[in-house]
């Protein structure tokens, strides 16, 4: 099958992702009965992380265009359910993990982040200066990463439950380019290649440099008590990629080749990956469980 462009894996129930090859055509597809549900057009484009699946009473599919707004999709029949055309300069659609499932947040270029109703559309609050939320799916925290007109652009861990700020990390780069919690400490990767351990009082465990690569993606695999990181050794698409597992004291553990997976993306748990060349492989060995194809 032909390169997909864009992965998301639902980390609701971690059954539901979706994959675009062309511009704004989105299928749905399930990891459990390892089968292909619908093909859709949206109003999805290119850029941005504006592709989402929240796997609730139904799978809904949510989908994202710069200009064009934000629209949401019933997975299994493909009725568009609602439409926010006044929404534009669309960033980043985010979703909410636990006992906030039925919300999705939307952030911005600028400005505000919107936390929405999956069901109807309406706007349930809005945060200030936030461009992305990162959420534990352990505890009611998130990582927030302030956009580029707040005032001070260090990402904070925040209470989800009042979103009052718990502590500023130290501002090491421009931008994050990924974060993920385990039940005790927050690990997040930096642009330039440093990944550093928090915990969640904010204390500095340890520091992990990569000067020739960087981590594109992280999570916490909790059956393998391991972190797993997507190591990307550049920025070209025809390139191999190294699975790297670390322990809670940032030490090496697992490393294997992702043999040219054009792009990849984690479930939330760690335990798989999915890429754009069509494959679900399994991290613990690196062997493929599923090939999918329309």
């Amino acid at each position: 099958m032909d390169d997909i462009r864009k992965i998301y894996v639902s980390e609701t129930k971690q059954n539901y992702f979706v994959t675009a090859k062309e511009t704004n055509i989105v299928s749905l597809w399930s990891i459990d009965e390892k089968s292909h549900y619908l093909t859709i057009e949206t109003n999805l484009d290119d850029g941005g992380e504006r592709l989402l699946v929240l796997d609730l009473d139904i799978p809904i599919i949510i989908t994202g265009n710069y200009f064009g707004g934000v629209n949401a999709y019933n997975g299994f029949t493909g009725e568009c359910l609602w439409k926010r055309a006044d929404l534009t300069n669309v960033q980043k659609l985010v979703e909410m993990p636990g006992n906030n499932a039925q919300f999705f947040g939307i952030g911005f270029s600028y400005g505000t982040f919107l936390i929405v109703d999956v069901y109807t559309g309406e706007t349930k609050e809005t945060l200030s200066d936030i461009y992305k939320l990162v959420f534990s799916r352990f505890n009611p925290l998130a990582l927030a990463i302030p956009n580029e007109e707040a005032d001070d652009n260090r990402p904070m861990l925040v209470d989800t439950k009042d979103w009052m700020i718990q502590w500023d990390c130290e501002d090491q780069s421009i931008y994050v380019l990924d974060a993920a919690f385990s039940k005790d400490h927050l690990v997040i990767s930096w642009l330039g290649g440093d990944v550093q351990c928090y915990t969640l009082e904010g204390k500095k465990r340890w520091t992990i440099s990569n000067a020739n690569g960087q981590f594109g993606q992280i999570r916490w695999n909790d059956e393998l008590k391991l972190w797993m990181g997507i190591y990307n050794l550049t920025v070209e698409e025809e390139q191999d990629m190294l699975l790297v597992g670390f322990d809670a004291n940032g030490e090496t553990k697992v490393k294997k080749i992702l043999k040219n997976p054009g792009d990849a993306y984690f479930f939330t748990d760690g335990t798989h990956i999915v890429t754009a060349r069509g494959e679900v492989i399994e991290a613990a060995t690196g062997k493929t469980v599923w090939k999918f194809t329309i």
